[in-house]
């Protein structure tokens, strides 16, 4: 199902006004930890130079919880690009809270230290793993991908803010579309504030993470403002000879960290993926991979879905027969199916394509998985509209409005 947040289609739309860092605490966003109703982490930026520790307070509405949680010193990241330009972050600052929490409890929440609080915040935590919240009748995640800062993208984390029973956000990669001008990742990190501070905002990287810089070093900004549920410290090697900034075909490495993830949510597990990176057997993301999905206790979490950036299944005419997406399909295909995911959520493609269970290029009822393109949230570069033809596989298209999805579980066996 798509919500549509515009009419017609617009190839460049106004970009929103650069966003200059305040003193206070700004850019807020939220992620869940392994154990999502006990775990969050909080992330945000400030002008701070000095040594200045992270720090979070969560309270509840009758006070009968209040915590101070103090996470490492802020940090600054630095990226030469390719034409030499040179950029030093603001203050980075992340505070992870672990097995700390109540699950399907409201929170209220500030972040800071040293006297400089943010606004106030809130969210709420999901049930345990295996339910959904008693007073609800299913659990919704809103997807987006290829969200970019235009006034389309303004108008997707608009609908989504006004979207309450939202509960998460499931980003299939291409962000903030920065392109190596770094201040645009505060710009985009302003614009989704008020959605990402309190519904948690989890992501994948895509081709516009990659901004590969004049040393080879890629994702640097991604891997530094966001803070997922880590299985361990992101592993990346140098990508020198890079041509452009975010490469569609990029080869080199980038595992852990922010890459690739899972975590329990209510009845589902949700994994996400790296489509820029070694994805053969043998490599660390299929071998975590495969250790994941046998590890899904299908009666707890009856549901399996995967996001990640480039589409295995494409019917329309941009970005076919890349080679990152030929060979994740290649290898990891037979993984999925066998494991019996049940749904993929990509990007990458900017427009809205669902198809039809299917395995192996074929239509498969019984044992197929269904794929959803979602990469026309709003970035700069306009939609796609061509087709290549009508496969049968492809259910759904549409490439002339900008929108998200919205998922919904209602129960063990119902979805939509």
């Amino acid at each position: 199902k798509m919500t549509t947040t515009a009419t017609q289609m617009r190839v460049w739309s106004l970009i929103i006004i650069p966003f200059v860092v305040s003193g206070s605490p700004s850019q807020v966003h939220i992620a869940v930890g392994i154990n999502p109703s006990t775990d969050m982490s909080f992330s945000w930026v400030t002008e701070a130079t000095g040594s200045v520790y992270s720090q979070v307070q969560i309270w509840t509405a009758d006070e009968s919880y209040r915590t101070l949680f103090t996470g490492d010193e802020g940090f600054f990241y630095n990226t030469t690009s390719l034409t030499g330009s040179y950029y030093m972050s603001p203050m980075i600052h992340h505070v992870r809270v672990v097995d700390a929490l109540f699950p399907n409890t409201f929170y209220y929440y500030q972040v800071g230290g040293d006297d400089q609080w943010s606004d106030r915040f809130s969210f709420t935590t999901p049930p345990q793993s295996g339910n959904v919240a008693p007073d609800s009748d299913g659990m919704v995640f809103g997807v987006v991908g290829d969200l970019g800062q235009t006034t389309d993208s303004a108008q997707t984390v608009a609908h989504l803010l006004l979207e309450d029973d939202v509960e998460m956000i499931l980003h299939a990669g291409d962000l903030s579309y920065a392109d190596c001008d770094q201040e645009r990742w505060d710009s985009w990190g302003a614009m989704v504030e008020n959605v990402a501070a309190t519904k948690p905002w989890m992501t994948c990287p895509g081709n516009h993470e990659v901004e590969a810089d004049l040393f080879g070093n890629t994702f640097t900004a991604y891997e530094a403002r966001f803070a997922m549920p880590r299985i361990q410290p992101a592993v990346q090697a140098p990508s020198l000879g890079e041509q452009s900034c975010c490469p569609s075909s990029f080869t080199g490495h980038y595992d852990y960290g922010n890459a690739f993830y899972s975590f329990d949510y209510g009845l589902a597990h949700v994994i996400f993926l790296n489509s820029y990176t070694n994805t053969s057997k043998g490599s660390a993301q299929y071998t975590w991979l495969e250790g994941d999905l046998s590890s899904v206790d299908r009666s707890v979490t009856p549901w399996i879905f995967i996001s990640f950036h480039s589409p295995w299944y494409n019917s329309y005419t941009a970005h076919q027969n890349e080679s990152s997406a030929i060979f994740m399909k290649q290898e990891m295909e037979p993984l999925l199916l066998e494991y019996r995911v049940n749904a993929v959520f990509v990007g990458h493609v900017h427009a809205y394509e669902r198809t039809y269970p299917v395995a192996n290029n074929t239509v498969d009822f019984d044992n197929g998985i269904v794929y959803v393109t979602i990469g026309d949230a709003g970035n700069r570069e306009g939609l796609v509209n061509t087709t290549w033809g009508n496969p049968d596989w492809s259910a759904f298209r549409n490439g002339t409005e900008f929108g998200h999805g919205r998922l919904k579980v209602f129960n063990e066996s119902v979805t939509q």
